[in-house]
């Protein structure tokens, strides 16, 4: 990557600048040019001067071109098949983490975030446990959670693992049903699990998570959509097509890994704006099941998002994958189902440094009546505990360390009776900024 360095006038203050400097607001380097120009100094000096300041930037800009390959790599939203440790924590095969190359891992979406979206269990107090997340696209909109899409890998709290979901400022909302793609695509048996997507212009491309017959679409095999392949819907004029199929999926693996590799299901798809190719995860090998290809250049590994760039301490296969459009500080619990005489520990990452912060709580959610940036507004519901926590603003507020992570530890008391907690943690930095909610059901 190449950095182009600029010059900029630098107006000194009053009292700090001899009176040449306070005459013409001339900052080292051009006070030394000007003198050269001038001819206000001895000639061979200035001009001496002048070339090692040229030299110096000369290799400031040689230093910063040979950076990385992966330093030019786009930001990734990911999620595991299964649970991960990695060198800065751990991570739920459920939940979705921003990965960028050299960076750590950062949770974008925790367990406790996506129960509260999906809101109680059918005839019980808790929460739904989320299952694994199947398919993510991130639309970078300017709505709750940046207005990220996804799919679940089994029905839950009465969505269908074929469901394209939305985060809204009311909660999740269905954006695309199972039903209206089973109708495109003309899937015989009326049912089908969506297992990547990508939304450009209003257009689907995704990938099945088993293959399906059609009595629309062939691939490799006359009237089937297998689960490697990647269709296009467009919901607006009906129109369905393939964009690759499986073979071909394949042949791009194969040209990076090893000569007739198979592929097998594809798990997710996003775009890469760098170079317009189409980014994919697959099944295999298993050496690459946790890294991510490009169709650029006929085949490619992304640079900085192999399999090993991750971290992973497991297996480490990707199961959904989404090019990272929207930010926000994230904010995690050491327990989301803490017991009574525990230590409870609310943390929260990816703040600016020193950035003064306030935990807020309340007993419920409700949906967002105060609109901010990063996670896009407040969504506690304003009830006692609310209050209580504005009240306590002093011994809930505190300042974000020098990497931009704070933490707040809680003794639940012996005699807790079971109770949901909704927390969220306000930026009093300007723009206001707020995190992710987070669900505690203590003494539960």
């Amino acid at each position: 990557m190449t950095t182009s360095v600029m010059l900029r006038r630098v107006t000194p203050s009053a009292a700090g600048a001899s009176g040449t400097e306070a005459a013409t607001g001339a900052g080292p380097v051009e006070k030394l040019a000007g003198t050269a120009a001038s001819g206000g100094a001895s000639g061979p000096k200035a001009r001496a001067a002048v070339g090692a300041v040229r030299v110096a930037l000369v290799s400031l800009g040689l230093a910063l071109s040979a950076s990385p390959a992966w330093a030019q790599s786009p930001t990734l939203l990911v999620s595991t098949s299964s649970n991960e440790l990695h060198p800065s924590g751990s991570v739920g095969d459920e939940e979705i983490v921003w990965h960028t190359p050299g960076v750590p891992l950062r949770t974008a979406l925790p367990t406790e975030t996506l129960s509260l979206l999906l809101g109680p269990a059918s005839g019980g107090e808790l929460h739904i446990l989320p299952g694994d997340v199947d398919a993510l696209h991130d639309p970078g909109e300017a709505a709750l959670g940046g207005g990220l899409m996804f799919s679940l890998v089994s029905n839950q709290g009465g969505w269908e693992d074929g469901d394209v979901l939305r985060i809204s400022a009311a909660g999740l909302e269905l954006v695309w049903s199972e039903d209206a793609l089973v109708t495109a695509l003309g899937v015989t048996d009326g049912n089908l699990d969506l297992d990547a997507l990508l939304v450009e212009d209003g257009m689907l491309l995704f990938s099945l998570a088993e293959d399906e017959d059609s009595t629309l679409l062939s691939g490799d095999m006359p009237g089937v959509i297998e689960d490697g392949d990647v269709v296009g819907w467009d919901p607006v004029t009906g129109a369905v097509w393939h964009v690759l199929t499986e073979s071909a999926v394949d042949t791009l693996v194969s040209n990076v890994v090893a000569s007739g590799s198979l592929a097998g299901d594809l798990k997710g798809l996003a775009r890469n704006h760098e170079d317009g190719g189409l980014l994919f995860c697959v099944q295999s090998p298993s050496s690459h099941d946790g890294a991510v290809f490009s169709t650029s250049m006929g085949g490619s590994l992304l640079d900085g998002h192999d399999e090993q760039d991750f971290g992973f301490q497991g297996a480490g296969e990707l199961d959904a994958l989404g090019l990272a459009r929207s930010h926000w500080s994230s904010l995690g619990v050491s327990d989301a189902q803490p017991a009574a005489g525990t230590t409870l520990v609310i943390t929260l990452e990816g703040a600016k440094p020193s950035e003064p912060c306030l935990l807020l709580l309340s007993m419920a959610s409700e949906p967002s009546w105060f609109d901010m940036g990063g996670w896009g507004g407040l969504v506690l519901a304003q009830d006692t505990l609310f209050n209580l926590s504005l009240q306590a603003l002093p011994s809930l507020s505190v300042m974000a360390d020098g990497m931009g992570s704070a933490n707040w530890s809680f003794d639940v008391p012996l005699a807790l009776q079971p109770v949901d907690v909704v927390a969220q943690v306000f930026s009093f930095a300007n723009p206001h900024m707020a995190t992710n909610p987070v669900l505690i059901e203590a003494g539960q």
